[in-house]
């Protein structure tokens, strides 16, 4: 078995690290603003800008309540393509739909066995099913 890396940075790595974090939070800066100049926005900013709309510390915004409101049941088709940010959304809008309306909420998950991508994500998506489980309305 392969010894382990060390349980702390060296001094050098920690410097580094902190310094390319200060390079990409400039980046981001700079890519907001020339997006804003544009009259454009990315996949990242939207999917940012609705997990901030939905959720507040963890828990549901009066948005995500009322949209909770809005609908009883959630349908995921082609889960297995289903990104993390998105996965997360989810986990909002059915975290506010148990709120507001309770047990009434259902969510379902639909996948394709047969697709690659599944095959490849297997363990993630069996954890994300075990986290959908606990986090369904029902």
């Amino acid at each position: 078995m392969a010894a382990l890396p060390a349980a702390a940075l060296s001094a050098a790595d920690e410097a580094a690290i902190g310094a390319l974090s200060r390079v990409l939070e400039h980046a981001a800066r700079e890519l907001h603003v020339e997006f804003a100049q544009q009259g454009r926005v990315d996949y990242a900013y939207v999917t940012g800008a609705a997990r901030a709309a939905l959720t507040e510390a963890g828990l549901p915004t009066e948005l995500a309540l009322r949209t909770g409101l809005a609908f009883t049941h959630i349908l995921v088709d082609e889960f297995q393509d289903t990104s993390l940010a998105q996965f997360q959304l989810l986990e909002s809008l059915t975290a506010a739909c148990r709120r507001a309306i309770g047990a009434r909420c259902s969510s379902w998950a639909i996948r394709c066995s047969r697709s690659i991508a599944s095959a490849m994500r297997r363990s993630a998506c069996s954890s994300a099913r075990a986290s959908m489980a606990s986090a369904a309305c029902g």
